[in-house]
């Protein structure tokens, strides 16, 4: 029976994404660089800052310049001041569940302290931890087994759901049972058991469990 459910943050919760991947776009531009979206979707989409700006690094072939990140960061925080919106059927899904809740991400403390406050979602969970606060990030297991061990749940007796390969092979490596959100059935490599495109479907899909 499981005892405890923890949520990723970024596309899961809130549709930051989405903001996050157009910025992104914008803010290349501006300095006459792309990428593609397959670059992003595969090697930027759930990793921790000090991951994405290295893949920038190596991909362009030279650190970018703080002017670059300074105006970046300060686009992303106006995105998410102003256009962030929550992903449907999130909050229908968070009051179901009477279990323990946590929200185990691989944004920075200040970061998803923000994104949760600003969504209005923060009073939902009972832990919430940032990479900065574990050893490692995802893909490893560390930002999971903290939340569980700040719910006292035992990492086998929880759930976790999750949008991106890395975030699905850190539950796994966590020996959580892995719930993925908005892919196909080609993700259960990466350690999912379920997979599910609708907060509806999980949301039903966690009341036949016992």
């Amino acid at each position: 029976m499981k005892q405890a459910v923890i949520f990723d943050c970024d596309g899961v919760l809130i549709d930051s994404e989405r903001l996050m991947t157009n910025v992104l776009h914008q803010s290349l531009a501006k300095f006459d660089l792309s990428l593609s979206q397959t670059e992003i979707d595969e090697r930027i989409v759930g990793q921790t800052t000090k991951v994405f700006q290295a893949f920038l690094t190596e991909r362009f072939g030279q650190a970018l310049s703080e002017k670059f990140y300074v105006e970046h960061n300060r686009s992303v925080s106006f995105a998410f001041a102003n256009d962030l919106v929550l992903i449907d059927g999130i909050e229908s899904l968070l009051k179901s569940i009477q279990l323990p809740k946590a929200c185990a991400s691989n944004s920075d403390t200040t970061s998803l302290a923000n994104k949760l406050k600003i969504a209005n979602l923060d009073h939902y969970f009972d832990s919430i931890v940032a990479a900065q606060q574990v050893a490692r990030p995802k893909p490893f297991a560390d930002v999971y087994l903290k939340a569980a061990s700040e719910l006292k749940i035992e990492p086998n007796k929880c759930w976790v759901i999750e949008d991106s390969p890395i975030g699905m092979q850190a539950g796994a490596n966590a020996n959580m049972q892995v719930i993925a959100f908005h892919h196909d059935q080609s993700v259960k490599k990466y350690g999912a058991q379920v997979v599910f495109n609708k907060m509806s479907d999980i949301e039903a899909f966690l009341k036949t469990q016992k």
